[in-house]
């Protein structure tokens, strides 16, 4: 029986605007997409979208669009006329773009920059030189230096606020938070580190801190990982699904994540689009949010059923957001999982084992 009265509205949309990328990560899935299914998303899709979207009042709130969902969307030769319609269709919007900068070329920054077809920006710098860089990323430091650099001049030069955020996940705090966490090796990481294995974070912060502007930039190290690269090391073992709760229920609820195909699959850890709600590009964004389908999809995921969802969810301790200290990591699973009345006894509790 479907839920009622469940509250599934969407608040915002993420785009993935194409399924390759630039980068190898060692914390992401080595495979994106759906098998056999287009890479790129069109600018025509994207107008599709926005157009039905524009006939039901229930979506004109939204304003949020995420344009880096699942791949490094510059890669798409239609990127920019995809960004130039969520312009034209919603003015007003807040678009946010995640890239590595590898493949943002002078000419796309200045498109940008001129034709304000982004309002916030953000992108990982996880190491502080070549070795270190190519270790987490397999990418070329000095090309993402010099794009980036490049992108915050023409943005100070024009006056242009466009924040740009910098987040840090270093090899040294991925390798040691998945050891500790699931006893495993990362699947992606190099069979020699690099050397000097440390968290070479403060290095980091003493490269890129005289380059941004602390009026709105931003460069924050994550202390926090996921294991959705390592989904394939427990897709034969058995899981307690009693002890974990969906780390993105809320996104899930009301969010729609659409692949370059039109397909709008569960979450944003569903790397090759396994667990689909429908496609925009036949149906409208208004009908299949009210499917019965999508109701039900997000009951199983409350309600902890993840064998019956399949997909991603039945390795869903992999989505759990790990901690360093692994205590921190089962206390929070468990906090998750607490009544509310509970919940600030716990964290008290928390506070005073100090970890």
């Amino acid at each position: 029986m479907l839920p009622q009265n469940l509250d599934c509205d969407i608040h915002r949309i993420n785009l993935s605007l194409t399924t390759v990328c630039s980068a190898d990560c060692i914390f992401c899935p080595e495979v994106r997409g759906a098998d056999g299914a287009k890479k790129h998303m069109t600018s025509a899709l994207v107008e599709k979208l926005l157009i039905d979207m524009s006939k039901d009042p229930r979506l004109d709130h939204i304003k949020d669009f995420s344009c880096g969902e699942n791949g490094d969307c510059f890669i798409n030769p239609q990127a920019i006329d995809c960004l130039r319609m969520i312009r034209k269709y919603r003015p007003q919007s807040n678009i946010i773009i995640f890239t590595n900068f590898l493949t943002m070329k002078q000419s796309i920054a200045e498109t940008l920059v001129k034709e304000q077809l982004v309002d916030r920006l953000e992108c990982n710098i996880d190491g502080y030189d070549e070795e270190h860089y190519r270790a987490v990323k397999k990418g070329n430091l000095t090309k993402a230096k010099e794009n980036i650099e490049y992108f915050l001049r023409i943005r100070n030069e024009s006056g242009t606020k466009i924040p740009l955020t910098m987040h840090v996940i270093t090899y040294e705090r991925y390798v040691k938070t998945i050891q500790a966490n699931m006893n495993v090796s990362p699947s992606r990481a190099t069979e020699t580190p690099p050397s000097n294995f440390e968290n070479e974070f403060e290095k980091i912060k003493e490269l890129w801190s005289p380059c941004l502007d602390p009026t709105m930039d931003l460069l924050q190290e994550i202390k926090q990982c996921f294991g959705w690269a390592e989904r394939g090391q427990w897709q034969n073992r058995k899981i307690d699904y009693r002890q974990y709760t969906c780390p993105l229920l809320e996104r899930i609820k009301h969010e729609a994540f659409i692949a370059p195909d039109g397909t709008w699959y569960l979450c944003c850890f569903d790397a090759k689009n396994e667990i689909k709600i429908g496609n925009v590009g036949t149906e409208s964004l208004s009908s299949l949010m009210d499917q019965p389908k999508r109701k039900n999809l997000i009951s199983l995921v409350e309600n902890r059923q993840f064998e019956k969802v399949g997909g991603p969810c039945q390795t869903v301790n992999c989505c759990e957001l790990l901690y360093e200290n692994p205590k921190e990591t089962r206390f929070w699973r468990y906090y998750q999982r607490a009544p509310s009345a509970m919940k600030l006894a716990m964290r008290l509790g928390k506070r005073l084992l100090n970890f």
